[in-house]
């Protein structure tokens, strides 16, 4: 009776610790509970949470910085924001010149001083979702110039040359373009892109002197009149 009693209780400590082991291999190969910090809830299977890329706090802002805008002496910097759902943003590019003398008007136009001014916003292509959006885009633009400058002319006896000021003129522009962002380092941003568009000058682009006929702002990359083709880079940072 006694030996019966015994391996009864060691075969009860057994099965204890059996179930035992067993729970805490089956706890071992579940995820631990982990607080939750992003933006975006966590997907759920069989009841337990799990955290993939998605859940990582999204870097919402971008200041960026366009180089090619300064073939037209405008230093213009970015402000972007992405929404919530990680596939689009909006951007503001503001920029501003000052220029004594445009060479690419033949050096006759003078005193050059420029507003500049895009809208932009951001369909982003790519079908994974990631903590910034980075990838292939498409985005509708809208620009807007605003200039105040001089125009060299002659006197009447056509020897002397004086620059006359108080001249101003605007464009309007819009259209669509197509992009690619990319991010280094996980805050740097480099993002090529092109687009087409159509522009409206209105202003002082067109005018007469002493009757002889002056356009100093139909010539130029960025003031044509009509087509506009766009052609940018930029390196930011994302915070």
């Amino acid at each position: 009776m006694i030996t019966t009693c015994k391996f009864t209780g060691f075969k009860t400590y057994l099965i204890t610790l059996f179930v035992g082991f067993s729970l805490f291999t089956k706890a071992q190969g579940t995820m631990p509970y982990v607080p939750y910090v992003g933006e975006t809830p966590p997907s759920k299977a069989g009841g337990q949470q799990t955290y993939t890329d998605d859940t990582l706090v999204i870097l919402r802002n971008t200041i960026s910085f366009h180089p090619l805008l300064l073939v037209d002496g405008t230093v213009a910097l970015g402000y972007e924001r992405t929404f919530p759902s990680k596939r689009h943003s909006a951007r503001i590019i503001l920029g501003y010149s000052n220029l004594r003398q445009v060479s690419y008007y033949e050096d006759r136009v003078k005193n050059f001083n420029q507003v500049y001014g895009e809208l932009d916003f951001k369909f982003f292509l790519s079908r994974k979702k990631r903590a910034a959006p980075t990838g292939l885009y498409a985005s509708p633009f809208v620009q807007y110039r605003s200039a105040n400058f001089g125009y060299q002319l002659y006197d009447s006896l056509g020897i002397t040359k004086f620059t006359q000021d108080g001249f101003h003129a605007e464009s309007f522009a819009g259209g669509v373009m197509l992009g690619y962002l990319g991010i280094i380092l996980e805050m740097i941003t480099l993002e090529a892109y092109v687009g087409v568009g159509q522009q409206a000058v209105i202003g002082d682009y067109h005018f007469t002197y002493k009757t002889v006929e002056y356009i100093p702002l139909n010539t130029g990359y960025f003031w044509n009149e009509g087509p506009l083709f766009k052609l940018g880079v930029s390196l930011g940072v994302n915070f």
